[in-house]
């Protein structure tokens, strides 16, 4: 087979690579956008599969909205690619495949799949790139045609075969950096939602890192007294005199501060270049008769949803709308739309003033 290709195809398929890695933040787009300027494929799409084995996340190139929309409504039943009626184990063992692989092309002409469907959006045919790795089925891409650009030549499939091996590599790497960035992003939004104060401070007990609830705990034990950096102020107050020996896992520190308890855990961190260094994490809670609603109550203080209250997480770290979609495999639409209901619910006009409110709730607890 690889008789069919010649030195321009292989350079091509070199440059596919290359283009691939450029933008990890769009990868499915980068490949359709990729597969059209090098190979000529106009008209593609790129679903991810979710852990039931459903296509999920598409990202079209020259594909109508509606496409999405009557596939995700009704026609994904009908898919004679989907996983639901070809079998998981089957796209396991293909890189490509056709319409002739699966069935007579007379007998697709019959389908709902084909007549209610795909002939309506000027499609007569379809090439699908299964995309797994290690055995398991992480997405597929889908090729169409018109009647007027005839089917797929077999140099073209021995093309879409090489090509579907390193975007499958590619697919799993970048699914994997995005469920680091992801989990990171959901640990960071815990740590700033927490009605916990949480300072981190180095050896020399200097502060390291902070959240915006320890701030506010602070500000409040300096009783307003103008400071430019009111969480040092308090660390120092609390360990003035304060004797450390060594950190170990057992040891263990609370001090109290008028209504605020303090909990100071020595912890031991590899570093690369200096050994085991020592640091501490100080946390911060105010005394139960003083506090009110937690942030954890916002949510139900303003009837989120569930989806609504990671969408105010990410939106109160910085996050643009298609970052967030990203991260949580959604449209970028999908977010839109969570941020118009969103607003409503908290009566403000922008993003803005989405994070505003939620500190200032933060705060008042």
């Amino acid at each position: 087979m690889n008789m069919l290709l010649q030195k321009d195809d292989y350079e091509k398929i070199l440059r596919f690579i290359s283009l691939i890695q450029e933008d990890t933040h769009n990868y499915q787009f980068q490949v359709l956008k990729a597969l059209s300027f090098l190979f000529s494929f106009q008209h593609s799409n790129f679903f991810l599969v979710d852990s039931r084995e459903e296509f999920c996340c598409p990202v079209g190139l020259n594909v109508s909205n509606r496409y999405y929309q009557q596939y995700n409504e009704h026609y994904f039943k009908t898919d004679i690619f989907h996983p639901r009626n070809v079998g998981p184990q089957f796209l396991l063992t293909q890189n490509c495949f056709s319409v002739t692989d699966l069935m007579p092309r007379e007998r697709f002409e019959e389908t709902e799949f084909y007549n209610d469907f795909l002939k309506m959006q000027n499609i007569y045919t379809e090439l699908a790139m299964p995309l797994k790795h290690k055995n398991k089925l992480l997405g597929a891409i889908g090729i169409f045609r018109s009647q007027e650009e005839g089917d797929f030549t077999m140099r073209e499939r021995v093309i879409l075969e090489k090509l579907a091996a390193h975007i499958s590599a590619h697919l799993a790497n970048h699914v994997d950096t995005a469920q680091l960035i992801h989990e990171k992003l959901f640990a960071t939004s815990i740590i700033s939602q927490l009605p916990i104060g949480l300072v981190v401070l180095d050896n020399n007990l200097q502060v390291t890192k902070s959240n915006e609830i320890a701030l506010w705990y602070c500000k409040e034990i300096l009783n307003g007294n103008t400071c430019s950096n009111p969480i040092k102020a308090v660390m120092d107050k609390i360990f003035s005199g304060a004797f450390f020996s060594p950190p170990n896992p057992s040891s263990q520190i609370s001090i109290s501060l008028d209504c605020y308890n303090f909990k100071v855990i020595p912890v031991l961190i590899p570093n690369k270049y200096w050994g085991l260094k020592s640091s501490y994490y100080v946390y911060v809670v105010k005394s139960a008769p003083e506090r009110q609603n937690s942030s954890g109550d916002f949510s139900l203080l303003y009837n989120l949803t569930p989806r609504e209250t990671e969408v105010v997480n990410l939106v109160s770290l910085g996050l643009s709308n298609n970052e967030i979609a990203r991260m949580l495999y959604i449209s970028a639409n999908t977010v839109r739309t969570h941020l118009d209901n969103i607003r409503k619910k908290l009566n403000v006009k922008n993003r803005t003033a989405i994070v505003q409110k939620v500190g200032c709730h933060i705060k008042r607890t």
